[in-house]
């Protein structure tokens, strides 16, 4: 992924902001998550759709840089000339919605695609599944004159393969984008919005039309209240304006009748207002039960129930052409159109099992991860790039580095071991591991940046190391929830890997410049009683992990100290090279039989021996078997890290799942030294190709870092992420995008 001499531009043509519509908030969303994910090397640009007489008053002058009234054609062809000729522009995106671009179906599209001549690619947000002759020739029309087309659902596509004619190869799914929340039950936001703790909350919101249908949900209320009087029915949003234009806010008062009528004026509650997305998923976290109401039964697409499914919330729907594609009895309950009945037996069913209900939002919640707009911005990008493939020459914006995840699952004694989700789990402890990668972690930041909070977290990790060692000199690596040794079964090779990456840790520490001392004190204090009792590794890992400590002394010290500890690395890259020697053959470039976890530390650490003893076999070795490495883990351009489900054995067959993150920050440090000792340009492009895995560049094609919270996911399986967030994979992100700050300067992409 290149750096561009210039910047790239993707143009979209779609109503925004501060224009109230649902494609407009789709678009604006779509737009910050591709910002987020790519700025500054890709920018996008808006052409803003303007109903006649409409004032562009209000729009963001650096993201709209165009206006069409949609009821002018000379607008559409004045637009696709402006984009022919601004050379940045590379691609063209336009959201679509018949109502949006002009009368007749909205045919003035055509103007534009008719003298465009930058590639396009169409959004369909609406699919008649019994369209008119008129409407399947001007969708043939549109399509004849796009590269790509995309819809949100699987039978939005086969409506158009079967019912339009159109081309299956042509077509592209990518699910309606969600914001990423955090999992909550209904209780917490219930409080933020003064609502009764003892409520069952249903919920609708959107801009009202008489299509959504929500006077049915309105008539089930009187038999919900039967039998549970704290239920409640919050109706969220304005009046849509073009209905306000046509017929005023009739809709609403027939609504608001229909509630006096039925006597729910306690029960029913309407928002007149066009709410920012923050406060709508503040009304959706509190919500027991959403309720989609729509009476379209061909609507293909429906924002407001993705973000409720999104939510982590159950619902109750008609059965429109996507809700019957996403709500299976696991999230669920699908009823009728303009039935009252079935929307009251529906709730009742569902409210009388707690438990139920909460499983339920469990797994709407999970199913929904890979909607998260980071997530379609991703799968909108592999779609631009493979029509542009200078696209695929960018840098990922790298988030600014954000320790609050790290701090809010660690205590007074350490950092959690393991995580629920985003909640810390004292359940299963804490680990010396843990605690040595979070220490490296934090002293590296603190380098940075002084923050006394920061520094506060050195001080409690390095506590958890002093309580860690034995009376004997050695560390233990497991502790309960109440600080108790805790022994599960382990081998010499997992003690041995933790003991020295606490010795790594204290290293680090000694000799890290501008530290306090009472830190540098202690660290020296530990280091020495640890020493005392003897080095004496057998795992090649732990021997690596090991010369990388050696590598501080080294740098940080002179005489007797500089000298014994230099001897110390050549005994352990000459014990590496050997290992080496007697594992390697022309078809397995490397030093034991397996490929397991954290692999490349072994190439590392004898390529920082080559670079403190100017042993040039270190060097060899070092960087044939790293290129090794990268043969087996990139995968059609894909960094793919060998999988803890079988690893890869010598004359087997590679495990690809699950990926850990350990293994993704492993690569990018080791990856970093090689450039850094060799000054080969691949292996710095490499670096930022790894780190990029937690950005989405990994086999799903989704995002792993959690940029909400600043913490990372555990795993990447084949079908899904595990979304728990523990320690291991938290610090392995922290520390990966540390180590690209050393690069700060030298790529473009380098943002904190």
């Amino acid at each position: 992924m290149l750096h561009l001499n210039r910047k790239s531009k993707i143009a979209y043509l779609s109503t925004f902001p501060p224009r109230e519509c649902g494609i407009a908030t789709f678009t604006n969303d779509l737009i910050s998550a591709a910002d987020g994910l790519f700025m500054p090397d890709l920018q996008s640009v808006v052409y803003a759709m303007l109903t006649p007489g409409a004032s562009s008053a209000g729009y963001n002058p650096e993201k709209v840089v165009g206006f069409i009234y949609q009821d002018k054609p000379e607008d559409f062809i004045s637009a696709a000339k402006k984009i022919n000729e601004d050379d940045e522009i590379n691609l063209v995106n336009i959201q679509h919605e018949f109502g949006i671009y002009g009368s007749d179906m909205g045919k003035n599209i055509l103007f534009f695609l008719n003298n465009v001549t930058k590639p396009v690619v169409i959004t369909f947000h609406t699919i008649l599944p019994e369209p008119s002759i008129e409407i399947i020739n001007l969708v043939q029309a549109i399509a004849a004159r796009v590269e790509t087309i995309i819809v949100m659902t699987n039978g939005a596509a086969e409506i158009l393969e079967t019912n339009y004619g159109l081309p299956a190869n042509k077509i592209k799914i990518i699910p309606h984008g969600i914001h990423s929340v955090k999992y909550t039950h209904s209780a917490v936001a219930k409080r933020k919005l003064k609502f009764s703790k003892d409520s069952f909350i249903f919920s609708t919101f959107g801009l009202l039309s008489r299509n959504k249908g929500i006077e049915y949900f309105i008539q089930a209320m009187p038999e919900i209240l039967r039998e549970y009087p704290n239920a409640r029915y919050i109706i969220v949003g304005a009046t849509h304006p073009e209905v306000l234009k046509a017929e005023g806010d009739s809709y609403r008062t027939s609504l608001e009748e229909l509630v006096e009528k039925l006597g729910l004026q306690d029960s029913v509650i309407f928002y007149n207002k066009y709410f920012h997305i923050d406060k709508i998923l503040d009304f959706l976290l509190a919500t027991d039960i959403y309720v989609s109401t729509s009476l379209d039964p061909h609507q293909a697409v429906s924002g407001t129930l993705s973000y409720a499914l999104g939510a982590g919330r159950p619902v109750i729907s008609t059965s429109f052409a996507q809700a019957k594609a996403l709500i299976t009895e696991e999230v669920g309950r699908l009823v009728g159109f303009r039935n009252p009945a079935e929307f009251a037996t529906a709730a009742k069913s569902l409210l009388v099992n707690p438990k139920l209900l909460e499983d339920m939002g469990m797994t709407a919640y999970f199913r929904t991860r890979h909607m998260v707009w980071q997530n379609v911005a991703l799968s909108y990008m592999h779609i631009f790039s493979s029509l542009v493939p200078v696209l695929s020459e960018r840098n990922m914006h790298l988030p600014k580095i954000n320790f609050d995840y790290l701090r809010k699952i660690t205590d007074a004694n350490g950092v959690y071991q393991f995580a629920k989700l985003d909640v810390p789990n004292p359940d299963f402890g804490y680990t010396l591991d843990d605690n040595s990668r979070a220490l490296m972690a934090a002293l590296r930041y603190y380098k940075l940046n002084k923050d006394p909070q920061i520094l506060k977290l050195i001080n409690i990790y390095l506590g958890f190391l002093k309580k860690s060692l034995n009376t004997d000199g050695k560390f233990r690596n497991y502790f309960d929830k109440k600080m108790e040794p805790n022994l599960p079964m382990e081998t010499k090779d997992s003690q041995e890997n933790a003991d020295s990456r606490a010795v790594l840790a204290l290293m680090e520490t000694i000799y890290s410049k501008d530290m306090e001392k009472s830190v540098v004190d202690t660290a020296r204090f530990l280091l020495q009683k640890r020493l005392n009792s003897g080095v004496d590794y057998k795992s090649l890992r732990a021997m690596a992990i090991y010369c990388k400590g050696l590598s501080f002394v080294i740098e940080g010290s002179s005489g007797e100290i500089k000298e014994k500890a230099t001897a110390e690395m050549n005994n352990y890259c000459s014990l590496l090279v050997e290992a080496f020697n007697k594992n390697h053959s022309p078809q397995w470039v490397w030093l034991e039989d397996i490929l397991a976890y954290s692999n490349s530390i072994m190439s590392e650490a004898l390529l920082i021996g080559y670079k403190f003893t100017g042993n040039k076999e270190y060097l060899d070795v070092g960087v044939k078997t790293l290129e090794f490495l990268l043969e087996k883990t990139f995968i059609d351009g894909i960094y793919m890290p060998i999988g803890q489900n079988g690893w890869y054995i010598k004359n087997g067959k590679r495990a690809y799942y699950d990926q850990q993150p350990e293994d993704v920050y492993i690569t990018v440090q080791t990856l970093a030294e090689a450039y850094e000792i060799t000054k080969e340009e691949k292996f710095k492009k490499m670096m930022f190709e790894v780190f990029y895995w937690f950005l989405g560049s990994n086999s799903l094609g989704q995002v792993v870092y959690d940029f909400r919270t600043g913490g990372c996911y555990d795993g990447l399986g084949e079908r899904s992420i595990n979304l728990n967030m523990g320690a291991e994979s938290t610090v392995s992100y922290l520390l990966a995008r540390l180590r690209l700050e050393d690069f700060k300067g030298s790529d473009p992409a380098i943002i904190s």
